[in-house]
């Protein structure tokens, strides 16, 4: 059984994911790089990723939600909600990347590590990978740090980053449920035969954005009026992630296991004031799911 972890995109909703993993790896006593042969995170998925893959302790990745969440996602002035210049500073963000992972780079991750981002220089998609085969030579001198705010950089809300000769953006724009990149991956450079491949896909949940359709003859639909600026971003992540989660769980079925949950309204990335109720949501779904992700995996 060849055994993947795909950790989807979501802002602070990441204390989802980083909740649920902290109490299985607590459960059964293991860190995931002996679970799990290949680990793939978008956006802030791709934080708990890398920190699975070298080994940090999950405790650790949910306590920097809510500890320094607050210090990341505080509003720059004069931004217009990310209409004339991104929301937030990149920097706050770094910091507290620097000071969890250090000055490590793709290289010196020692599992299967992918974390999708965009190629916005090119058009394009750009997965960064750690070294797991020895044609992989491209992004090995990445600094885990900026692969991981290459990956987090979403459009309105934090700026590009600029990676050598690359722009690089968002993951989220083109795979924000990064199940099928994992894969695709797994199947193709890995040659692993398909009815091996068992995902368990967490997810930050999907909230239930909607434009009013009783008063769009009435809106003008300029980014900054009808489409709501970054609720328009907002709305393309839910769905990015609800299209793969669908997709995978026809095409794959019992080889695929989804842990995340549905939100009756809007479900904000940046909104700090529902962690504590996230991480009660990740309580929760641990708790009636812990043994059918332990038979998914073959525990």
């Amino acid at each position: 059984m060849f055994r993947i972890l795909a950790i989807d995109g979501g802002g602070v909703r990441g204390i989802f994911p980083a909740h649920v993993l902290a109490l299985f790896s607590r459960k059964h006593g293991t860190d995931l790089t002996s679970v799990f042969d290949l680990i793939v995170g978008t956006s802030t998925g791709a934080i708990i990723a890398a920190a699975a893959a070298v080994g940090i302790p999950l405790e650790k990745v949910s306590a920097l939600y809510e500890k320094r969440a607050g210090e990341i996602f505080t509003r720059r002035r004069c931004s217009a909600h990310g209409l004339l210049r991104s929301r937030y500073r990149s920097e706050p963000l770094r910091r507290v990347l620097t000071d969890v992972f250090g000055d490590a780079t793709m290289a010196d991750v020692p599992g299967r590590l992918i974390l999708p981002s965009t190629d916005l220089s090119n058009g394009n998609v750009f997965v960064i990978k750690s070294q797991y085969l020895g044609s992989f030579v491209r992004d090995a001198q990445i600094p885990l740090v900026e692969a991981i705010m290459a990956s987090c950089a979403a459009p309105t809300y934090f700026d590009p980053v600029r990676l050598n000769e690359y722009l690089l953006g968002d993951g989220g724009l083109w795979s924000n449920n990064p199940s099928f990149v994992a894969y695709t991956e797994a199947i193709g450079k890995l040659a692993i035969p398909p009815d091996e491949v068992r995902i368990l896909s967490v997810g930050t949940g999907t909230g239930h954005q909607f434009y009013d359709v009783g008063k769009a003859a009435r809106r003008t639909w300029g980014l900054a009026t009808g489409w709501c600026g970054s609720r328009l971003i907002d709305t393309i992540l839910n769905l990015q992630s609800r299209a793969s989660a669908n997709a995978a769980t026809l095409l794959l079925q019992d080889k695929y296991l989804r842990i995340s949950f549905e939100e009756s309204g809007a479900l904000p990335l940046d909104d700090i004031a529902q962690i504590p109720r996230l991480k009660a949501k990740a309580g929760e779904a641990f708790t009636y799911k812990s043994d059918a992700i332990r038979r998914f995996l073959e525990l």
